[in-house]
């Protein structure tokens, strides 16, 4: 009899907690899968880093493939980086996405050129949603600058391409 009670008790116990947890809304998220490629062939080595409001909140190790969540209602910068190879950035806004979706986007990071490091000008893409039909709208820019370094002085000079 007592092990009776014991599995009702235990058994009403799982329905509380498991009720519990469906009564939970979901966050609504805009889910990101990047394919990373480089150049060279071999994505292994790249790793990327996720700011939301100027903080680190992920980072992961790409292997050739990436997938985030990324809360609605912000603006999130995404970067890609692979020793040797030119840094690329990619800003997401969520403000106008209304339910959970998903995106998808590849990215190829390039070598850097021997002697001189390079960089882009800002983010190579804007990912963002219009305001009344929650379309996407993607702008790129994919503007180098030259950094090179001053033999006299040691500072780093930026030379517009």
């Amino acid at each position: 009899m007592k092990s009776l009670k014991l599995v009702l008790v235990s058994f009403a116990a799982y329905l509380a907690i498991d009720h519990c947890k469906a009564a939970r809304p979901r966050q609504q998220v805009l889910t990101l899968h990047a394919d990373i490629t480089s150049a060279d062939g071999d994505p292994n080595g790249s790793y990327a880093l996720l700011f939301i409001g100027g903080q680190l909140v992920d980072s992961a190790s790409t292997a050739g493939e990436l997938t985030l969540d990324l809360p609605l209602g912000t603006e999130a910068a995404l970067e890609v980086h692979k020793p040797g190879f030119i840094t690329k950035r990619v800003v997401i806004e969520t403000c106008n996405v209304s339910r959970s979706q998903s995106i998808s986007c590849g990215i190829m990071l390039f070598p850097q050129p021997e002697g001189e490091r390079m960089d882009y000008t800002g983010p190579i893409g804007r990912i963002s949603f219009a305001p009344e039909s929650g379309e996407m709208q993607v702008e790129h820019n994919y503007k180098l600058v030259s950094q090179r370094t001053d033999t006299v002085t040691g500072e780093l000079i930026a030379v517009g391409r």
